[in-house]
């Protein structure tokens, strides 16, 4: 078996390359803050179990497609909460 060619530390991909120079530090600060961690809130929710009715994958897929075309912030985050909530069965 040949030995597999080793990369050189330059040798990343396009997509992997990213000039740090042009970075904003604290971009998504101030939304964060007031809309809050969605990873907090998935394990809060399955860690209450499931209390309520499950959503079929049907009908996750439907909430799902509603959430892709949602027109503002708000719709969104309501059907984020609805898919986990209905996700976990709470």
């Amino acid at each position: 078996m040949k030995a597999k060619p080793r990369s050189q530390p330059g040798d990343l991909r396009p997509e992997y390359h990213f000039d740090y120079s042009t970075a904003v530090r604290g971009k998504y600060y101030r939304r964060i803050l007031t809309e809050g961690a969605n990873v907090l809130e998935t394990l809060e929710c399955a860690s209450r179990g499931a209390q309520g009715h499950r959503l079929s994958p049907e009908e996750l897929g439907l909430l799902a497609k509603k959430l892709a075309s949602a027109k503002s912030p708000e719709e969104a985050a309501r059907l984020r909460e609805s898919i986990t909530l209905g996700f976990y069965g709470i």
